[in-house]
This record gives C-alpha cells, sequence and structure tokens, in this order.
C-alpha cells in the first residue's frame, strides 16, 4: 500500500454516454500519484470501448451485474492506494478536488486516526474519500470497506 496514492474507484453499469468525462475528471486531478479503477458491473452498452480508450491510464475490471456496492468491493479489492476516493461514472470533480482533501489530511491528521472496529476511517468535508487500513493478523494489510 503506498500512503500518498489515491486509488479513485469508478463503479459503472452502462455509462458509456459520460464515463468518458468522468475519467477526464479524475485525469485531470493537480494531485498526483494517482489510480484509476473502472469497477464495471455488467454493462451491455460500449463501457468497456469508452474504458479500452483510455489505455494504460486506468484499470479496468467487469464483473457480472450484481449491484453498485458490489462494483465498489470490486475496485477495493483491486485499489492499492492509502486512500480511497469512489466518483459515480456519471460525475465530475473539481480539478482541485483532491488536492483540496489531501491539504486538509496533513493539516488535520486527527481526521485519520478515527479508530471504528480496528478498521481506520477517515472523512473529510465529501465523505468520498477514505483512507486504507490493511489489517492481517500478522502484517497488517487488508482494505475497510466503506459499505
Amino acid at each position: 500500500m503506498e500512503i500518498s496514492l489515491i486509488s479513485c474507484i469508478v463503479p459503472v453499469f452502462n455509462g458509456e454516454r459520460y464515463l468518458g468525462e468522468a475519467l477526464d475528471s479524475i485525469l485531470g486531478q493537480t494531485h498526483r500519484p494517482l489510480e484509476i479503477i473502472v469497477a464495471d458491473d455488467g454493462s451491455t452498452d460500449r463501457t468497456a470501448t469508452v474504458a479500452a480508450g483510455y489505455g494504460d491510464q486506468i484499470r479496468y475490471l467487469y464483473q457480472p451485474n450484481a449491484g453498485t456496492a458490489s462494483a465498489c468491493n470490486l475496485g477495493l479489492g483491486a485499489a492499492r492506494g492509502g486512500f480511497i476516493a469512489f466518483l459515480a461514472a456519471d460525475d465530475l470533480w473539481h480539478p482541485e478536488k483532491l488536492m483540496r482533501q489531501m491539504v486538509r489530511f496533513r493539516e488535520r491528521p486527527e481526521l485519520l486516526d478515527s479508530r471504528i472496529e480496528g478498521r481506520s476511517r477517515a472523512v473529510s468535508g465529501s465523505s468520498d474519500i477514505t483512507t486504507v487500513t490493511r489489517l492481517r493478523a500478522a502484517d497488517s494489510a487488508g482494505a475497510t470497506r466503506r459499505f
């Protein structure tokens, strides 16, 4: 797990119409490093084709349709970042969104020290970014789920 890396997870189902704009808004972020994961929940439209157009800038994962929460968990399972940010496939982010949140975490480290059942969760002004504490018995590694 790389603490400064933000894993941006985009759960999507039949999102070909807006997915490109959502991905562009992530790629337009002023904060680096980023990891972008598209978690396709069984789309039957051209979602996979839109995602493929981004090449190695994103990771595309597919599963049979199981619902949004399952798609989010698919992305979480593949995430390598110390922080997780979710973006719906039909939403956009302000270009400084992630940078502003990371600055806030640096200014207020107590936001990163909220313990819930042995897992760490951070919430800032926006509720879609979460720290991931990897917890395994021996080596402290496993993902926090927001659901």
